[in-house]
């Protein structure tokens, strides 16, 4: 398997990772693979000083990032799972650190907000840092939350935009955390939507 499809796939694993820890029950379906389109590998043009805009082909979102970025699609097909279709962002640092910022679309009215609010809650695993914060960006309801382990630390913020939430993420090593948590806001600062 080639670095690139390697990291496609890794793409693909930390999605399903990162919604099932930020959510009580699985988005994608645990009974089939999802359907993935990757639209673009290790893209973007960096700015004076390292940054790059990650625009999702079908999510009407961007970011800006440290890093070249992975744009994909991912689609449940079964009609079993909660999400209907996921648009990924993500990248790495050449420090290290992870960045993704994922527009999750759920088949059932309703399900986004319940689950932000679980969210909201601070019961998720691992267990957060600090309480969640709610706040207000541009106009839609967010949560910031970060949470770590023994060995890696991840800061996170959940927008909800209609029936769908926006999730970004940013993990490193416990020992640069620090430096994540400032490229976390940034990061987080940067996004654009479209309120499909």
């Amino acid at each position: 398997m080639s670095k690139q499809n390697r990291f496609v796939r890794h793409s693909a694993i930390a999605a399903g990772i990162l919604i099932s820890a930020l959510f009580p029950f699985r988005a994608i379906a645990e009974d089939a693979p999802p359907q993935v389109t990757v639209h673009r590998q290790q893209a973007g043009e960096f700015d004076a000083k390292g940054w790059t805009t990650a625009r999702s082909t079908e999510g009407d979102f961007s970011v800006r990032m440290p890093a070249k970025f992975n744009d994909v699609s991912f689609a449940d097909s079964t009609g079993n799972a909660p999400a209907a279709k996921m648009f990924t962002v993500g990248g790495q640092s050449t420090d290290g650190m992870k960045l993704s910022a994922s527009r999750i679309v759920y088949r059932k009215s309703g399900t986004a907000k319940e689950l932000f609010e679980k969210s909201a809650l601070g019961t998720g695993e691992p267990s957060p840092l600090t309480p969640p914060k709610r706040f207000v960006f541009h106009g839609l309801p967010a949560l910031d939350v970060s949470s770590a382990n023994s060995s890696s630390i991840e800061f996170t913020r959940s927008v909800l935009v209609g029936e769908q939430v926006i999730v970004l993420t940013v993990e490193s090593a416990i020992a640069d955390g620090a430096v994540a948590k400032v490229l976390a806001s940034k990061f987080f600062d940067s996004l654009v939507v479209s309120r499909k």
